[in-house]
């Protein structure tokens, strides 16, 4: 898959969209954190997924662990494009 690189308000309203899908909650902001509501392990792995599926951007579960909400990593994720991009090479044919 090729990166899309979208833009932060972009960036933010679809991590926002994974939070919700992946947690079930539809009224889930931007600001809200993932473990505040019931969030764990297996869910940064689940956003950590779709985050690759959805936005072809490689975060590492750690990246979720530290910026915990939509916008948190939306943040840290514009800090790391600017060192250059984060993508993993498919493995699938």
């Amino acid at each position: 898959m090729k990166p899309r690189h979208p833009d932060a308000a972009e960036r933010s309203t679809a991590l926002t969209a994974i939070w919700r899908e992946v947690l079930r909650n539809e009224d889930l902001s931007e600001n809200s954190d993932l473990f505040e509501y019931g969030g764990m392990s297996l869910h940064v792995l689940q956003i950590v997924g779709r985050i690759y599926d959805t936005l072809g951007i490689d975060v590492k579960p750690r990246h979720v662990f530290r910026h915990s909400s939509p916008l948190g990593l939306s943040d840290f994720l514009e800090k790391e494009s600017e060192k250059g991009p984060r993508t993993r090479q498919s493995t699938r044919p």
